[in-house]
């Protein structure tokens, strides 16, 4: 393996992340309307945190909302501003992310491929479009990495306090950040036993504390004793399933293939498996992968707003940075494995070619919206004083954001407004259509409100 000057190297980095940013960026600016399913989600909490210091929604993860609203400060469209926001995160993520794999391999072309696999990915399309607060998150977690593997070089207890601040701030960023870092942290326990093993009896320990927690969900899903909330319902199956789902497909089976080569590496070769970062993070993400991302007793729907299926979406950075660790290790190996390695890898990257698009990121999806955003103002100026308007998912933040009057995606609990009107798009809902008493088209006659005259006993 080569490296590079260290000038040239972030030379070439920057260029490179430039690339992918002008990419990515392409996508975002081709439109003037926001983009994702709860694009307008952002636009409605960046605004009003803006002019009233609180979020229009409450929430308890406000850092990435924080900064799209500082941000519209300074630019004048809160749209702009928020897809002007991702770009600049995705560039930190960018740059952390090639410099971490640099500190894990050593090698600058590595990193580099590592940076490009983590494009190449389509996963990435859902982080610049749909979880832009996740997206925060995973940055956070990439320079807390890197400000702790720098603690662990020389013991400066100040790059500690910085790896557990951004830590705080990738969980003040998402919900599901706790979730993960839990994951990681089993996982992490696990590694640092397995590599620390000196008898037999430890390895049987080690052994058995792996498989208890890989079949824990198959245990919860078949236990009689209690019944289960629904939401671990929709989180486990007490049959297997496929983790090898349309949306990480690729992902996910390079990922079996470059975990059976580094888990052979560590058995083969034992004496090259002391304790270090880059043995302890390579064996930890394995070990997170087989229990977490590929445990096929934990269900992952079709979606991606369960918990685990939307921490599977971050299948491509461990794909990113696993890959380069293993040409790492197989290149002081065995050099026929690693061009076996790169055999096998070549159709399965062809996967990325069945890799679902971001919905809303479809050029149908973008103008449906811009079409929604120029009528919708003009029909619900038809209806009433107070009006409250029942959409989609997705669809009700955009309602609001370009009318201001109330929406959301189900039926009000009481009736405080002075209407209610639900949005509809060919091919309209006929049961809301018989409910209603009266109906607003637009001239095309594709959208249009359509009233409940009473909605507590039709829901």
């Amino acid at each position: 393996m080569n490296s590079v000057k260290r000038e040239h190297y972030y030379l070439i980095l920057g260029l490179i992340t430039a690339a992918m940013l002008l990419a990515d960026g392409f996508l975002l600016f081709r439109s003037n309307a926001s983009v994702g399913i709860d694009g307008y989600y952002y636009v409605i909490q960046a605004d009003v945190f803006r002019t009233t210091g609180h979020f229009y929604f409450p929430t308890s993860t406000p850092i990435v909302l924080i900064f799209f609203s500082v941000l519209s400060v300074l630019i004048p469209s809160t749209v702009i501003a928020i897809k002007a926001g991702v770009l600049m995160i995705q560039t930190f993520f960018y740059v952390g992310l090639a410099i971490l794999i640099r500190k894990l391999t050593d090698e600058d072309l590595l990193s580099l491929l590592g940076l490009f696999l983590a494009f190449f990915s389509g996963l990435h399309f859902y982080y610049i479009s749909e979880f832009l607060s996740n997206l925060g998150a995973l940055t956070f977690l990439v320079w807390s990495a890197l400000s702790f593997f720098r603690y662990a070089a020389d013991g400066s207890r100040s790059y500690l306090i910085i790896s557990m601040g951004l830590l705080v701030g990738a969980c003040l960023c998402h919900r599901s950040i706790p979730y993960l870092l839990v994951s990681f942290f089993i996982a992490g326990i696990l590694s640092v036993s397995y590599l620390r093993i000196r008898s037999r009896k430890q390895l049987i320990l080690v052994v058995f504390a792996f498989f208890s927690v890989f079949f824990t969900p198959l245990i919860i899903s078949i236990q009689p004793l209690f019944d289960l909330p629904p939401w671990i319902n929709n989180e486990i199956s007490p049959i297997p399933q496929n983790p090898f789902r349309p949306l990480m497909r690729m992902e996910g089976l390079c990922l079996a293939l470059v975990d059976l080569v580094m888990i052979w590496t560590l058995f083969k070769h034992p004496q090259n498996t002391k304790i270090n970062l880059t043995i302890t993070t390579s064996l930890l993400l394995v070990v997170w992968n087989v229990m977490f991302l590929l445990n096929p007793f934990l269900q992952h729907p079709v979606g991606v707003n369960s918990l685990f299926a939307r921490i599977s979406t971050i299948a491509f950075i461990p794909f990113a940075i696993l890959v380069p660790l293993v040409f790492r290790a197989l290149s002081g190996l065995s050099q026929n494995l690693l061009y076996a390695t790169c055999i096998m890898l070549i159709p399965i990257l062809l996967f990325r070619l069945q890799t679902p698009f971001p919905v809303e990121l479809r050029e149908t999806s973008i103008r449906k919206r811009e079409k929604l955003i120029r009528d919708v103002p003009t029909l619900v100026s038809q209806t009433c004083q107070y009006p409250f308007i029942v959409a989609k998912h997705g669809d009700q933040f955009l309602v609001t954001a370009v009318t201001g009057s109330p929406a959301q995606h189900l039926l009000p609990s009481e009736n405080r407004y002075g209407c209610i009107f639900v949005l509809s798009q060919k091919p309209f809902n006929r049961t809301i259509g018989s409910l209603s008493a009266r109906k607003i088209e637009n001239s095309d006659g594709d959208i249009s409100l359509v009233e409940i005259s009473d909605p507590l006993q039709k829901k």
